[in-house]
């Protein structure tokens, strides 16, 4: 028998899936920006260090202020690489992510890719149920 339950349990969360659109073409982000795909940005965050995973160095430090509106899409995973919970089509979490708006992203972004403005005691309240 299958059953969908809602439980509230203590989990580590090591990483976050970040997948955004790019509203605005080179107003957003440029075409050779790291980690855009035609008119996404997806990146993958270790949570722990505020990290996007592979940064190419040669990029250096740079920031960004994206639109995103209602169409991201956010993954949480533990350290295993299991899915935990999936927010598709939502607001940006900003208990979460830095930006102040919950359709803006806005990061500033070391050399080694350490997102520099991260909070510092994120809030994962945004993140109640796993959306198919």
């Amino acid at each position: 028998m299958k059953a969908t339950l809602l439980v509230h349990k203590k989990v580590d969360v090591k990483r976050l899936i970040l997948d955004v659109p790019v509203n605005y073409e080179e107003e957003d982000i440029p075409n050779d920006f790291p980690f855009r795909r035609n008119d996404r940005w997806v990146v993958s965050i270790d949570l722990d260090e505020h990290k996007i995973d592979n940064w190419p160095e040669e990029y250096g430090p740079t920031s960004i202020l994206m639109k995103v509106g209602c169409q991201g899409v956010y993954v949480l995973f533990n350290e295993d690489g299991e899915a935990l919970v999936r927010k598709k089509y939502n607001y940006v979490p900003n208990e979460l992510l830095t930006g102040g708006y919950r359709d803006h992203i806005n990061f500033k972004i070391d050399e080694n890719g350490v997102i520099t403005n991260f909070k510092d005691e994120p809030n994962f309240s945004d993140f109640r149920e796993f959306d198919e």
